[in-house]
């Protein structure tokens, strides 16, 4: 768990935005498919409690040092609300967050100088979820001033997670013990949500679009639950590699019919290979109709869950990419470091224009590997100014189980070797949260980008 732990700072801000901050509004015109969730716009007012002393020393602020306390202390404590929307099981906020301080508004009380605001985001909220006036949520008024006496008690009571730094992924004034008092560390606020974003009837994968050269490339990548210090996935006892070696048998038993091969994937095929000869998966292929199937079914053995995703999303450019372990709040697949990995590497990884789907199937997905990944594919086909068209992602909106991996990896393994009979992102979707329903969760399962599909 020490993993989900880790905070990047990128967390904490997004590319800096110009000073017509509330000129556009989030973008809506991406149709989403989901179960159990809609997506909405959601709009809202609240306070922030800067650690100014004086309204002239905010009225003293430059537009770069505005700019400053927006990034990196505003949407800081907005980023508080992932933790109520998540322990309530309300939902998820995407990337995106704007922000406008209404600066002359300012005003000095009890020795703090307040400034409100105005926010507008994306939002993925649970059909079982309160809409409107009934939705009211917890936002501290300033994330930097929740180290009270009982802290730990606001946030999750397993030990690994009570670190300060992770505080904002569990926090819950309304977990017992919490000594955090509204009107003193927090406020209510009411979001209100509108435009919502239109549910798919029906799509599919562009099947037909994932055949290259005659082949069919997937990666079905899975993680560890703990990472051991001499990693071996084919014996370790950790959760994560149980539900790996499931997975293994399930290739086996759809696949196996048609004279299936199977060969070792060592560690030196990934950037950053601690024993470049260790094995670390397993590469199948088959023919099925004349088309051959590729199935790498790897582990993050020693290889950091971000490099397997590089190498099969822009360096094998393979037509699916699974991840099916921890999300690390965010900072397994940071666009950030994804960014950095293509530079650093650029002999190495690429982007295409060619149709891709990711399955993110780790916690709270929909927040972080959606909106910034459909941006990197952006303009690669004239026209794309959304990212869509050669893109499709399907997330999860809240926690799901380590337990429903390789179930979860079979409806995705199922829906494209028997691209022959294709399978709907609908009964994808279904399927997937059907699984969850039946270990009494609701993970908000999701797709993403299908509504440019061409079927």
């Amino acid at each position: 768990m020490n993993k989900n732990r880790i905070i990047n700072l990128t967390l904490l801000c997004v590319l800096l935005l110009g000073q017509n901050l509330w000129a556009s509004s989030p973008d809506q015109d991406i149709e989403f498919y989901s179960k159990a969730a809609d997506e909405y716009r959601v709009e809202f007012s609240a306070l922030f409690r800067s650690e100014y002393k004086k309204l002239e020393d905010v009225k003293k602020l430059s537009e770069y040092a505005k700019r400053d306390l927006v990034e990196y202390s505003i949407k800081a404590t907005t980023q508080f609300l992932f933790g109520p929307l998540t322990h309530r099981s309300l939902g998820g906020e995407q990337k995106g967050v704007q922000i406008q301080p209404e600066w002359t508004n300012a005003f000095e009380k009890n020795g703090s100088v307040y400034i409100p605001y105005n926010y507008l985001a994306t939002w993925m909220i649970s059909k079982t979820a309160p809409k409107d006036l009934e939705l009211v949520l917890p936002l501290p008024y300033n994330s930097r001033q929740l180290r009270t006496p009982k802290w730990t008690d606001c946030t999750d009571d397993n030990p690994d997670h009570q670190d300060y730094a992770s505080l904002w992924y569990y926090w819950d004034p309304q977990r017992y013990g919490c000594d955090h008092v509204v009107n003193e560390h927090f406020q209510f606020i009411n979001p209100q949500v509108s435009n919502q974003t239109t549910q798919t009837v029906l799509s599919y994968p562009e099947y037909q679009n994932m055949i290259r050269d005659n082949q069919v490339k997937m990666t079905f990548a899975f993680g560890y639950v703990e990472d051991p210090e001499n990693p071996n996935p084919f014996k370790d006892q950790d959760y994560g590699m149980g539900q790996f070696r499931a997975f293994l048998v399930m290739v086996r038993t759809h696949a196996g019919m048609y004279k299936l091969k199977e060969d070792p994937i060592l560690e030196n095929k990934y950037v950053g290979a601690v024993h470049p000869q260790k094995q670390i998966g397993t590469k199948f292929s088959f023919l099925k109709n004349g088309i051959r199937f590729e199935i790498k079914v790897v582990a993050s053995a020693d290889i950091d869950q971000m490099e397997l995703f590089a190498q099969s999303f822009s360096g094998d450019h393979d037509a699916f990419f699974g991840w099916f372990g921890h999300s690390r709040v965010g900072n397994g697949f940071d666009a950030y470091q994804f960014s950095s990995l293509m530079r650093q590497h650029s002999d190495r990884f690429s982007l295409v224009s060619d149709y891709q789907m990711i399955y993110w199937a780790g916690c709270n997905s929909y927040s972080y590997y959606t909106k910034p990944f459909f941006d990197f594919k952006a303009n690669l086909i004239e026209g794309d100014k959304a990212g869509t068209k050669s893109l499709d992602i399907i997330s999860n909106g809240l926690p799901s189980y380590f337990s429903l991996n390789a179930s979860n990896a079979e409806v995705l393994l199922k829906a494209v070797i028997n691209l022959d009979k294709p399978t709907s992102y609908q009964s994808i979707v279904d399927n997937i949260e059907r699984k969850s329903n039946q270990f009494g969760i609701t993970v908000l399962v999701n797709i993403l980008g299908d509504e440019d599909n061409i079927n």
